[in-house]
């Protein structure tokens, strides 16, 4: 209990002293904040009268160009220039004392005087010569169309300072004739008592004072008369702004224009150092009494304040005693169920992973069966069920990754990866992900990229690639018919290139409701969705997620019945190397004329633009018909159709049919025809393929796609040897592509190691099994130079791939022998692990065949050559 009072005491006598503290850093708080509103009433008054004086000269130079103008054009008739003159002053009231008109020998012509309330045209004998005044000197060197300001100073009479004092300035412009010569001068005499006193009093109804000096810092306006006009009487020449604020002022004013004066008022103050009514410093102060009023007020509320405070810290002391050990409970919960929480979601992360590897262990014994009895002659009906069969894993598959994935970010564990990549290829694998989902439908997936697009980007091309196959996969799965289509564009702006993907369908669409239903993870447009579509609700969520993780933004668009749009930007940086990829400008197509015939509008002229940027010469049609008829007259007339892009599904008669005849109709003018389809290579095989087509692509097409087939038909053009090229068949292989090469299998699991061997064995290569990495390590001590390639498996008993990898590694033999990893475990920070373990390469599982013959045709090729 004592520990508990003394704590108490304690924390009663810390909190006194927080509040104390807290008190004075909102007194000094509150006291800033009515200096700020002080400097700013100020500023915004200093401002108007700053805009009273730019308004006034603004009349005075307007009255001085119509002066000059109408003196210019009545030099025949000086009476009703006088009247003019006398009119202006009239209209102005008590503006100008004088107006004159000055030749340019000096001599006045006309000169009316505002005297009292009488104006007065001087007659000519009184008229003088004023060529040796400073004024006029200085006014009729001034570059026409500009107004010259004197000086202010006090009106003079007769050699006499006029009282009482009058403020006065002299502004003069040139005047020129027919022929643009300077001729003289037009000057008026301003007297600005009543500007001064307009001004002051606008600024004293606020409460505020007014201030106004020349360039030397004399004042000619100030509250107090006695510092006035410094500048021509000697009695005050030292009353200057430099006097009163204390110090030289424009160092200050180079870094501020609030300045303390001598006395405690504050100003804000602007200088302009050109001629004209608001020339020098105009200031506008705060008094020093409001300053000290408003903070006394303030001190005054803030002493009631601190009172208070002191007066209830007794009683405090007693409650805190209470409230620090209830406290210290509710800390010690709330610590307790974060620690669970974090704990749960950590296990839930290491949980998923292992169930990850679990479930693709015996996926990849599933999948290399059914591969191995797919390519072991199956019946029709068998292989309709091993393709079903093969349909069902790769949805199991994806929906793993996806849960993992989501279990990532929502874990904070996911990391993003910095590395340089080229869009176009990255494209290209969405582009082939997107033929696999989309070959069972009757839509149209196309894609189609900006002008001038940045392609070489440094960013996580991993997340990238998951979020555009999400996202088409997402539009493919809720598209019956119709389009899906991705639009891509870059903008760049300071060093960051941002990357624009817009996913668009023509699908069944959704409610504003709906949209916001799927950024939450699990969740779908309703319980009948998943029974008609499948999934686990998780794709946009986790493109919401990434996007977010990757600085960019999402904005989902929808309407029912019509489609949906998704709008993706991230930002990305410019690669800092070169990423070597297909040049599109290397090749010449410009001699191609190329005939595209599609009935679908977006697909026929996104083929047309694809076209059109290599340079070929395109003409399109709607129907196939059309385009027959076209191709008979380009026979007719001489000329040439090299190739022929054909849909298949047209109206009236088909593509294939179409094409049939124009082979039929070609002699040794045969065009190259390739077939667009969207329904896959099977269903092609079935509806009878045709020996009238070249190549088929399946859509949806990328330019690179096009580009590949164009430039592999040009050749055989050149070499006037055009052939076939298409492959119809399943996924097939050559038997043979590994022969003569041996591996070494390394993986705990005989169903794994039975399954790799014999996918081995058909695609020709030998191969031995280690269970281990110690056994592997083993075999190859004994036998180095026996194997060309290894598959190690990450997880083992033993010693597993990881740390047998890097044993190896420190062996000379060793250090160029072809490692490829087979793991289950696909992320990214996984598959760094391997690599950094000095695996070359990394294979997932479950295994497909013709991804494992390529990775060890291509390590194996790459040691023959080293």
């Amino acid at each position: 209990m004592m520990k508990d009072g003394i704590f108490g005491v304690a924390s009663s006598l810390l909190l006194f002293a927080l509040l104390v503290v807290a008190l004075v850093f909102n007194y000094v708080k509150d006291k800033d904040l009515i200096l700020l509103e002080l400097k700013n009433e100020r500023e915004s008054v200093l401002i108007l009268s700053k805009e009273t004086f730019r308004e006034l000269q603004k009349v005075v130079e307007q009255d001085l160009t119509l002066l000059a103008s109408s003196y210019a054009h009545h030099l025949d008739d000086p009476r009703s220039l006088a009247l003019l003159f006398q009119d202006l002053l009239n209209a102005r009231e008590n503006l100008y004392l004088q107006a004159r008109v000055i030749d340019q020998d000096g001599m006045e012509k006309i000169r009316v005087d505002h005297k009292g309330s009488k104006i007065i045209t001087a007659k000519a004998s009184d008229l003088q010569n004023k060529s040796s005044r400073t004024y006029f000197v200085e006014a009729l060197a001034t570059p026409k169309g500009n107004t010259y300001w004197s000086n202010i100073d006090l009106n003079i009479e007769q050699g006499v300072i006029q009282t009482p004092f009058i403020a006065t300035t002299r502004a003069a412009k040139i005047i020129t004739d027919k022929q643009d010569e300077r001729i003289g001068i037009v000057i008026l005499n301003l007297d600005l008592n009543n500007l001064y006193q307009k001004v002051n009093t606008f600024v004293e109804s606020r409460n505020l004072e007014f201030i106004h000096t020349d360039n030397q810092g004399y004042f000619l306006y100030h509250r107090n008369d006695e510092l006035r006009w410094g500048n021509v009487l000697p009695d005050r020449e030292r009353a200057t702004i430099t006097e009163n604020i204390g110090q030289d002022i424009m160092p200050i004013l180079a870094k501020t224009q609030t300045i303390k004066d001598k006395s405690g008022s504050i100003l804000s103050m602007q200088y302009s150092p050109q001629n004209g009514l608001y020339s020098g410093f105009i200031a506008v102060s705060t008094p020093a009494k409001r300053i000290n009023s408003a903070i006394s007020n303030l001190q005054y509320h803030y002493l009631i304040y601190f009172l208070l405070i002191s007066a209830f810290s007794i009683a405090l002391l007693f409650i805190t005693i209470r409230y620090q050990k209830i406290k210290g409970q509710h800390q010690q919960q709330i610590i307790h169920s974060l620690s669970e929480a974090k704990s749960g979601a950590e296990f839930k992360s290491r949980f998923l992973a292992n169930m990850s590897h679990e479930i693709r262990t015996p996926l990849n014994a599933i999948v290399g069966m059914l591969f191995l009895i797919k390519n072991d002659s199956p019946t029709e009906s068998q292989l309709k069920l091993i393709n079903t069969l093969e349909s069902s894993c790769g949805h199991l598959l994806s929906i793993v990754n996806d849960i993992l994935d989501y279990s990532k970010i929502d874990s904070n564990m996911l990391r993003l990866e910095q590395e340089d990549f080229h869009l176009h290829e990255i494209l290209d694998n969405v582009a082939g992900m997107s033929r696999q989902l989309s070959k069972d439908k009757d839509i149209q997936v196309l894609t189609s990229i900006s002008d001038g697009i940045i392609s070489e980007l440094s960013g996580d091309a991993f997340r990238l690639t998951q979020i555009l196959i999400n996202l088409i996969s997402n539009a493919i799965k809720f598209t019956s018919e119709g389009h899906v289509t991705l639009d891509i564009e870059t903008v760049e702006q300071d060093n960051v290139v941002l990357a624009k993907f817009t996913v668009t369908d023509t699908g069944c669409g959704m409610s504003e409701e709906t949209i916001e239903l799927i950024r939450n993870p699990f969740q779908q447009a309703d319980t009948s969705t998943t029974r008609r579509f499948g999934g686990t609700g998780l794709g946009i969520s986790i493109v919401d997620q990434l996007t977010k993780l990757m600085g960019g933004s999402i904005a989902i668009k929808s309407t029912i019945n019509e489609g949906s749009t998704f709008v993706v930007e991230l930002p990305f940086s410019r690669s800092k190397t070169k990423v070597q990829y297909r040049a599109y400008d290397e090749i010449d197509f410009k001699k191609l004329n190329v005939l595209v015939v599609d009935d679908d509008n977006v697909a026929r002229e996104y083929l047309t633009s694809i076209l059109n940027s290599f340079g070929c010469q395109v003409t399109s049609f709607a129907t196939g018909e059309d385009s027959l008829a076209f191709y008979q007259q380009s026979i007719m007339a001489g000329k040439k159709i090299h190739l022929i892009f054909m849909d298949w599904r047209l109206p009236g008669k088909d593509g294939l049919s179409i094409a049939k005849k124009i082979t039929e109709l070609s002699s040794d003018k045969k065009p190259v025809i390739i077939m667009e389809t969207a329904y896959g290579r099977e269903v092609m095989r079935e509806a009878g393929f045709s020996d009238s087509i070249n190549q088929l692509l399946v859509k949806p097409i990328t330019p690179s796609d096009v580009f590949d087939v164009v430039n592999e038909q040009l050749s055989l053009i050149k070499n006037k040897d055009i052939k076939q090229s298409i492959a119809l068949s399943p996924t097939q292989f050559d038997a043979d592509v590994l022969k003569g090469i041996h591996v070494l299998v390394v993986d705990d699991n005989r169903v794994n190691q039975t399954v790799c061997g014999k996918i081995l064995a058909k695609l020709g290569a030998t191969f031995e099994v280690a269970d281990n990495g110690a056994e592997a390590i083993e075999l190859l001590e004994l036998n180095h130079d026996a194997y060309n390639v290894v598959l190690m498996d990450m997880q083992m008993p033993v010693l597993d791939g990881v740390e047998a990898t890097k044993i190896l590694r420190t062996m000379p033999i060793f250090k160029d022998l072809p490692i490829i990893a087979l793991t289950a475990n696909v992320g990214k920070e996984d598959i760094d692990i391997c690599l950094n373990a000095g695996m070359n390469d990394y294979a997932s599982k479950p295994i497909e065949a013709n991804k494992l013959a390529k990775l060890i045709s291509q390590h194996n090729n790459t040691l023959a050559k080293n």
